[in-house]
């Protein structure tokens, strides 16, 4: 049983998954233990020779191999006990180790704080979601199948105890001629084991439609589950809300902005890093450039006889008439008048995106009050088919930065909200 702890893993089930998982398989261990060792069958089949000129054995056998074709299959009652609940075992197996078992560990990996691991990217595959519902589903075929099997014909409902043996016994009618002639009988027959291998088979197949219902039970949850939030089926929202059994309680506004702040430290690099080097990325408050706005064209005036590099001053300088911004709040509030939409345009690698996120570590960091949340969203991860038709609390848990948003901010302060769009070419 130890060795097979290990390949049915409860952090790759639900709690109830594992439970009926790990009773399948004590279920099976107990019912092929008991019809194994009660498989002897033979020896209490006992026949009446009376009157039949025949080794009381050799009658026994001949009957009971009678009774065997008439009401046992090829396939003793314990080997079916055996295979039918194994092969349910192995479908679990498959499914923990084949299927699930990098994906899981890495959203382990990646749920679980420490120094290495501090940054989370958003997991949006529904992978583990639809290969745990088709292993249920397959695990509910074979408990119908195993259970049709028994009831048509495989193996006996009834096992009679009582059994009429047809024997033939052969003989000459007269010496000189040499003809034979047979003489058919009945011998009764008498199973003292058959009202108990009735049981055993009934019992197994009572077990199969058990564990068929209950498994059919938690694939009617996850179907109900998936219809009301389509994003209970992403990988990372399953495993925390359905395998891991940690549903997460609304986050506060603190934590929810101590972890923006550190997954938005530090800039991402245009081109992946090694992971084996040191970490020498730039810290986007070192970085950041304070925003300027002008109106109209800006228009630059350089000087021809410079050489190329050298007019990129001329390209930094801000024209006399632009105004910088040094705070956050001056960009939604200008000359006591408040804009509800802003559009930031400019060429690729100018500052739109870190201007986004700049505005969310403000915001993080109490600089901007005037907004209860902000939310950041990523054109690039809303073109998905799903996004068509979704609410509006699904979709503020489809953020940047989501934090299991509590409904009650979509009443009392859905006025006081941001919604940042990055990468609107993307979409």
């Amino acid at each position: 049983m130890d060795s097979l702890n290990e390949f049915l893993l409860p952090k790759r089930f639900s709690v109830y998954g594992y439970i009926v998982a790990v009773f399948n398989v004590l279920a099976g261990v107990i019912v092929t233990f008991i019809t194994g060792i009660k498989s002897t069958e033979r020896r209490q089949f006992q026949c009446n020779n009376r009157g039949v000129l025949a080794d009381k054995d050799f009658l026994t056998t001949k009957c009971f191999n009678q009774y065997s074709r008439e009401y046992n299959a090829s396939l003793p009652l314990y080997g079916f006990a055996f295979v039918t609940f194994t092969s349910l075992v192995v479908v679990c197996i498959i499914y923990s180790w084949c299927c699930v078992k990098s994906r899981v560990e890495q959203i382990e990996q990646e749920l679980t704080p420490n120094q290495d691991n501090q940054r989370l990217y958003p997991i949006r595959s529904r992978r583990i979601y639809f290969f745990y519902l088709f292993q249920l589903l397959v695990r509910f075929g074979f408990g119908i199948l195993f259970g049709i099997l028994q009831l048509t014909g495989l193996y006996s409902s009834n096992f009679p105890s009582q059994f009429q043996c047809q024997w033939n016994s052969k003989g000459t009618s007269n010496a000189n001629l040499n003809v034979t002639h047979s003489n058919s009988s009945s011998v009764n027959c008498q199973n003292s084991f058959a009202a108990e291998k009735t049981s055993l088979a009934n019992i197994i197949w009572i077990l199969h439609v058990i564990f068929a219902c209950l498994v059919l039970l938690e694939v009617f949850y996850l179907l109900v589950r998936a219809r009301h939030d389509k994003t209970f089926m992403r990988d990372l929202e399953f495993c925390q809300r359905h395998i891991f059994n940690s549903q997460r309680t609304p986050s506060s506004r603190r934590d929810h902005a101590a972890r923006i702040l550190e997954l938005t430290k530090h800039l991402d690099p245009l081109l992946p890093t090694d992971p084996t080097e040191d970490d020498n990325r730039r810290a986007i408050d070192d970085v950041y450039v304070e925003l300027v706005m002008h109106s109209g064209r800006v228009t630059h005036d350089f000087d021809m006889s410079k050489k190329r590099h050298e007019l990129l001053d001329v390209y930094l300088k801000p024209p006399e008439t632009s105004v910088k911004i040094s705070n956050m709040n001056e960009l939604f509030v200008s000359d006591n008048k408040s804009y509800r939409n802003i559009l930031v345009v400019g060429r690729p690698g100018i500052g739109k995106t870190s201007l986004c996120t700049k505005i969310i570590r403000d915001w993080c960091k109490d600089r901007m009050n005037r907004f209860k949340f902000v939310f950041l969203f990523r054109f690039r991860h809303l073109n998905e088919e799903r996004f068509k038709k979704i609410s509006l609390l699904q979709f503020l848990n489809e953020a940047e930065h989501s934090m299991n948003v509590d409904p009650a901010i979509l009443r009392n302060k859905a006025k006081s909200m941001l919604f940042i769009f990055d990468g609107f070419d993307e979409y």
